[in-house]
């Protein structure tokens, strides 16, 4: 099972950090909230930023090989990068920093 959370996760706590877009969502435990959703035990599951999600289906479901650059657009602009299967942290938990982006119209 996979989970998507917006915003900057801290995975020791499983809670949201930071989430500009969804603030009701900071400090809530992800698998307390899990648990009562499912009805019970956690399942196997990893929590994931919405970015890493896709990044991580589109390498796995299409067979990928060396480094991938997922750039997700949403509430939000977020991105994830899988270098040999594995997601690359240059900062924390993001790849780094890749620019500036504007998406005002």
């Amino acid at each position: 099972m996979g989970l998507c959370c917006p915003g900057l996760l801290d995975r020791a706590g499983l809670t949201i950090r930071l989430a500009v877009n969804v603030p009701g969502l900071v400090g809530v435990g992800l698998d307390e909230l899990l648990g009562r959703a499912l009805g019970g035990s956690l399942p196997q599951a990893k929590i994931l930023s919405d970015a890493a999600a896709t990044a991580f289906d589109l390498y796995v479901m299409r067979k990928l090989g060396g480094r991938l650059f997922c750039l997700t657009l949403g509430t939000g602009v977020g991105a994830a990068v899988i270098d040999e299967g594995g997601f690359l942290h240059v900062s924390g938990e993001t790849p780094g920093h890749f620019g500036q982006i504007d998406v005002s119209l």
